[in-house]
């Protein structure tokens, strides 16, 4: 219901007729709509009328007086129809106003504000009488936006319950400031309910450019809700660039990307070709037309403070001689119509705002790709700075010029197409394909016709039969690898999977216009259409590599207009966010792949950090992954996508099948280069790189070293030869999925945030499951590794996070046991008929023994030992029949105790079946998985069964499935749809428990088995998996970043004076401040001791500026210094302790979190403690309430504290953190007279 204003009746008594509701619905609190004049007769006498489409609340329950109903109300009147106003104001005593009276009086209300009246055909039938309502629409939008960080956790549920059906529109909209209509609507909805109404005020913010129409249908823009962009932009001819001070406000981009488009600017040769809508950023923004593309951004070029806003005007395509026309146009656009009070006013506006150009060879000292933050002199030591840094990205000037040339040639556009995917960016030093995208947007008159268009243009570009050599591609050599569009015919039944149908060059040329257009209207996942090239070329310009076959894939997406009206999409528009975080579920879950994890993980972070959400967070992944992008196993990586590649085009046609043979060569020179350089890896290493070392060699088994002069021709040759190179591909992946999980699970600060409480699972790995199946017959079974007590010290050490979770609760309470046995026995009345269960231990093997004896007798055990840690297999005996074999094979030299246990059943209806299960040692490097593959070989080769394999391998399927593959082995993995475990060190989500199948046929069928979703195995089990799952996105404290909350200009700029920080990475929460320092550092210094973690008044990016500009002072009064920035991913241990031996004194920085123990080590606490130990003078700086700090929920650290800090202690006040220079000059002047620098 609405406000109760403006009108407001609350007389002490009032009378009312019975004209509502019967007296039943007249509660204290109802709410109810007026649905014809309402006439209420005050107590003294008067009277009021409440006119229809009001409402009224009822104050006090209904009672029965002399003339009629009695009751208090308020009455809300936000909204009236045009023809009850007319009809009321007609009723005015002593004369009345005529229908036309009444709309001039509402035309002179409107403009003064009183109430706002549109005089426009579709909204002229209503009247908003309460002008307050937009603010309220407009707040309830930016609250979404924003509210996270200023809004109680209870009231951000309550508004997003509000969309809980639009949650991709919301993470959009938080992301790039738009917002689908579909998401106004839901937001809308309780103030707003009727359509007409959000219609008035939409139209309301759209007049008053509190918001834009998008170019596409539906689509808003909302200016003050638009993130600031702080990648990097593309080096290229600068057209021109216009100095316009202070004057850019939000909405400037939007307004500038609906006048351009209106004002069509273009080059003579037009096309009906638009590639896309404009991509508006609130400092920049991208446009297309015709057949050039007008890039406009702002930046600072001055070295003072209140740098100015300059804007540079970037023109691409089309003919050369047309930049400086189009860049003319483009200027004068933007000071006519944009900067001008109105279009075409004959005021020089460029007099009025002192609007300049600047000539392309003035002295812009700071270029934009260097410089982000307006902090011109922080040196890249801000969090903007440090983004830009890390998220360069790639443009077509640094592709090899035969990489250039197909990009031409894939593409419809080839001159506004891009990189696109993790490629764009050079952190990705070793990519293993080129992804492109591009967006059509054509003009027609319906969708049908647009498709019409489009399937010709297609079929004009990618049907040519002679593909290979295309002059188009500059003479390299380029094949058709494929064409995916539509679904499959069979999957368009109700329940079936969606296959995608893949096109040849042949079906795109031949086939009906009609089928073409059936299956782009279908599209692809979240595209219309996909298209692969085969390209043999260096990836970029200053390779030194031999040319080679990569893959090219451009991804196409498309949407049509008709004139002037907005852009509607022929396939739904992405939506990046959930289609990443649905990637980071799959290859931590359904399909592990630690290397497109990694990838997805920094596409996300990159998305999110360039836009200003959880920025300190995101930075800090960013930081941890980028040495694993450029480290040798991404290089593995790259040389394995090859052999796929190779493999790609051997499938394709017997022409290809031939070049890509002549492959093989530079394949087994990049992998014997490979191989020579992992003799050269550091110390720290040397396991990982042995592997590398083994891995490489064992694949070079499988290429062949000499082609043989004459191909193969029988296709059993070509089989045999796709089957060895796919066998060294796996190989080659296994070794990167075992690197990258262990350098996953040795950060030192985690990327993720620990489940601690909200883990409410007995262990720490949820069961997994599978229905098996021969023929016509099936049975259930489940593996789950129930983690040992032994075990329990690495919860208590937090090595994943769960500290202080039920597993803590249930351990110190000594109720864990029975809490697994429950789960156990429900498994087992859902129908599981075999259960593997690893590292049981003793007593708990006991008690369930027991508790099947007394409430399941069916149900028997058997364990693999007297061992504290062992495994035991559970099996219903009403159905499935233990045939008394069962064997513990002692596989693993370096660990004896571990077996690998092995048994065998009958079943009635599918026959023999083996059974194996096993905990493989975890150690990432060894023998382990090789004895584990080779044990597995030797069981399966001896009785031929149909085995189907129930264990906790600790590592993902990719890194043992090969080694399997490579014994011959007709082997399978369960594609479970989840994570079943935490990195140590990241905290990040991985599965390594698994269920495969090992097959020989029986009676002509073979074992098959389909994983089971988490709340077909256990009740709430879907809840415990969805948490670990959120793993991957969920930062230590969402916010969205504000870029003018960074660090101060001043802290910025004083903190770059001083060359001597040691800057090893971000500010991670909970990190402490002195750490590293550079080689030059003098022998004795004063170590900094902060704690980055925001509290209660600061922010850790405030704390952190307050910390540079102290010692900026510190240095320049010649007091040496130590101070560090601890990256997540990096070590600091050695480092500080380095920096605390050599200090001879310590400034400590007492926030309100100062000094609390972690448990992680060389936190504050360790560094105030060793300040204490060794008698260093202590320097401390008050910039906290309560004194000493009190650390929250931290007594140890609160004892600590109290203690170092006694009463006597002289410290430095600064709450407000007002005075750090005065600050630093206290502790100069202290330092001169102790004297601890004098000699």
């Amino acid at each position: 219901m609405h406000s109760p204003y403006p009108v407001r009746a609350t007389a002490p008594m009032v009378e009312v007729e019975k004209v509502v509701a019967p007296d039943a619905e007249l509660k204290s609190g109802r709410k109810l709509e007026i649905a014809s004049n309402l006439r209420a007769t005050l107590s003294d006498k008067s009277w009021l009328i409440v006119p229809r489409g009001s409402s009224i609340k009822i104050e006090n329950e209904a009672g029965v007086g002399a003339n009629g109903i009695e009751l208090n109300f308020h009455v809300s009147c936000d909204f009236l129809q045009l023809e009850v106003v007319q009809q009321l104001l007609k009723g005015m005593q002593p004369t009345g106003l005529s229908n036309d009276d009444a709309e001039t009086v509402l035309r002179l209300l409107n403009l003064l504000g009183t109430l706002v009246w549109m005089d426009q055909p579709e909204l002229r039938n209503l009247v908003l009488l309460n002008p307050r309502r937009v603010a309220v629409a407009m707040a309830s939008l930016m609250t979404i936006c924003f509210g996270q960080e200023n809004f109680e956790h209870r009231d951000m549920m309550m508004i997003e319950r509000k969309i809980t059906e639009h949650r991709s529109d919301l993470l959009r909209f938080q992301s790039t400031g738009i917002a689908t209509r579909k998401l106004i609507r839901g937001l809308w909805k309780e103030e707003f309910p009727e359509e007409s109404q959000q219609e008035l005020i939409r139209q309301i913010l759209l007049e008053k450019h509190l918001m834009f129409e998008r170019l596409v249908q539906d689509e808003f823009v909302l200016p003050s809700c638009l993130p600031v962009a702080h990648s990097a932009e593309e080096v290229v001819r600068e057209a021109g660039k216009l100095d316009v001070g202070g004057l850019l406000s939000p909405n400037f981009f939007p307004a500038l990307a609906q006048k351009m488009y209106s004002c069509q600017i273009k080059n003579d040769s037009e096309s009906t070709w638009k590639p896309g809508p404009p991509q508006v950023f609130r400092n920049r923004g991208h446009f297309h037309a015709g057949t050039c593309s007008v890039s406009i951004s702002v930046f600072p070029v001055s070295l003072c403070r209140s740098s100015k806003s300059v804007l540079r005007i970037v023109v691409q395509g089309g003919n050369e001689l047309k930049y400086e026309e189009v860049a003319q146009k483009v200027k004068h656009l933007l000071e006519n119509d944009i900067f001008g009070f109105n279009p075409g006013c004959e005021t020089d506006p460029a007099s009025i705002f002192q609007l300049k150009a600047i000539p392309i060879t003035s002295t812009l000292s700071i270029p934009i790709t260097s410089t982000l933050c307006m902090n011109v002199g922080c040196k890249q030591t801000c969090s903007l700075c440090r983004l830009r840094a890390l998220l360069e990205e790639r443009f077509l000037p640094d592709l090899d010029s035969a990489l250039r040339s197909v990009v031409q040639s894939a593409a419809i556009f080839g001159r506004h197409t891009r990189p696109a995917g993790s490629f764009r960016f050079k952190a990705m030093k070793y990519p293993g394909d080129v992804d492109l995208e591009e967006y059509l947007a054509i003009d027609a008159n319906s969708r049908d016709e647009a498709l019409t268009e489009l399937c010709r243009t297609i079929q004009t570009q990618y049907g040519n039969t002679e593909y290979g050599n295309i002059a188009g591609a500059g003479g390299v050599e380029v094949f058709f690898g494929g064409f995916k569009a539509g679904f499959e015919p069979a999957s368009e039944c109700s329940g079936a999977k969606k296959e995608y149908l893949s096109w040849t060059q042949q079906d795109i040329s031949c086939s009906s216009t009609e089928a073409l257009k059936k299956a782009l209207g279908e599209g692809h996942h979240t595209w219309t259409a996909k298209l692969d090239l085969f390209a043999k070329v260096k990836l970029f310009e200053d390779s030194k590599e031999t040319r080679r076959y990569f893959e090219v894939t451009n991804v196409l997406r498309a949407g049509w207009f008709k004139g002037a009206q907005p852009i509607q999409p022929i396939s739904d528009e992405k939506d990046f966010l959930q289609s990443v975080e649905k990637n980071l579920e799959k290859f931590s879950g359904e399909e592990p792949n630690a290397m497109k994890y990694v990838k997805r993980l920094w596409e996300r972070s990159a998305y999110l950090a360039e836009r200003g959400f959880d920025l300190e967070w995101n930075l800090s992944i960013l930081e941890a992954l980028r040495p694993l992008l450029g480290h040798w196993v991404a290089e593995l990586n790259q040389v394995a996508a090859h052999v796929e590649t190779i493999i790609n085009m051997m499938q394709s046609s017997h022409e290809l099948f031939e070049h890509a043979r002549a492959d093989l060569p530079i394949l087994r020179q990049n992998l014997s280069r490979l191989k020579s350089r992992l003799h050269n890896i550091d110390e720290s290493e040397k396991q990982a790189a042995e592997d590398g070392r083994d891995s490489i060699a064992k694949a070079m088994e499988y290429i062949p070293e000499l082609l043989p002069e004459s191909p193969p021709e029988a296709p059993k040759e070509k089989d045999m030869l796709r089957t060895v190179l796919h066998k060294a591909q796996l190989l080659l992946e296994s070794c990167v999925e075992t690197v990258l999980i262990g350098k996953l699970g040795s950060f030192e600060v985690p990327v993720a945030k620990p489940l601690g409480k909200l883990w409410t699972f007995p262990s720490d790995h949820p069961p997994i499951a599978a229905m098996l199946k021969l023929g016509e017959n099936s049975i259930k079974v489940a593996s789950w590794n129930v983690l040992n007590r032994n075990y329990y010290k690495y919860i208590d050490k937090d090595t994943q996070g769960l500290k202080g979770s039920e597993i803590t609760m249930q351990h110190e309470a000594g109720t864990r046991e029975s809490k697994i046995i429950e789960k156990i026995e429900e498994m087992l009345q859902n129908d599981f008929r075999i259960l593997c269960l690893q590292e049981c231990w003793p007593e708990l093997l006991q008690q369930l023994r027991e508790a099947l004896e007394e409430r399941q007798p069916e149900v028997q055990m058997r364990c693999s030992g007297e061992d504290k840690n062992q495994e035991a297999i559970l099996f219903h005996s009403d159905h499935v029949y233990f045939r008394e074999c069962i064997h513990f094979h002692r596989a693993f030299r370096e660990n004896s105790k571990k077996v690998v246990t092995e048994a065998h059943f009958q079943h009635a209806g599918m026959g023999l079946l083996r059974v194996v299960t096993t905990h493989l040692p975890g150690a990432p490097f060894g023998r382990a998985r090789k004895e584990f593959a080779d044990c597995i070989a030797g069981i399966v080769k001896g009785e031929k069964l149909p085995t189907v394999l129930l264990a906790d391998l600790n590592f993902p399927e990719k890194a043992i499935q090969p080694l399997l593959l490579d014994h011959d082995l007709d082997v399978s993995f369960v594609r479970t749809p989840y994570p079943t475990n935490i990195c140590q060190g990241s905290l990040l989500p991985k599965r390594i428990d698994s269920i495969a199948v090992i097959n020989h046929e029986v009676k002509g069928a073979k074992l098959q088995a389909t994983a089971l979703k988490a709340e077909d195995v256990l009740d709430g089990l879907r809840e415990v998996v969805d948490l670990l799952k959120s793993r991957s996105a969920e930062p230590w404290t969402p916010t969205r970043y504000q870029s003018d909350k960074v660090v101060p200009s001043t802290a910025a700029s004083k903190a770059a004076e001083s060359p001597e920080i040691a800057t090893v990475g971000p500010s991670a929460a909970s990190s402490s401040a002195g750490l590293a320092a550079p080689a030059s550092q003098p022998e004795g210094h004063l170590f900094l001791s902060g704690c980055f973690e925001s509290d209660h008044i600061f922010t850790a990016e405030q704390i952190m500026g307050y910390m540079r500009m102290v010692r900026a002072r510190l240095v320049a009064r010649g007091v040496p210094t130590f101070m560090v920035e601890a990256r997540p991913g990096q070590s600091f241990a050695e480092p500080s302790r380095q920096g605390l031996l050599r200090a001879k004194g310590m400034v400590a920085f007492c926030t309100a979190e100062y000094g609390a123990y972690t448990g992680v080590g060389y936190d504050t606490f360790h560094e105030l403690e060793f300040a204490h130990d060794t008698r260093l003078p202590l320097f401390p700086i008050r910039l906290c309430e309560a004194w000493p700090p009190a650390p929250t929920d931290n007594e140890r650290g609160t004892w600590q504290n109290k203690f170092v800090f006694k009463t006597g202690l002289v410290y430095i006040d600064d709450q407000r953190m007002e005075n750090a220079e005065g600050a630093a000059d206290q502790i100069a002047d202290s330092v001169s007279r102790l004297g601890l620098f004098s000699d």
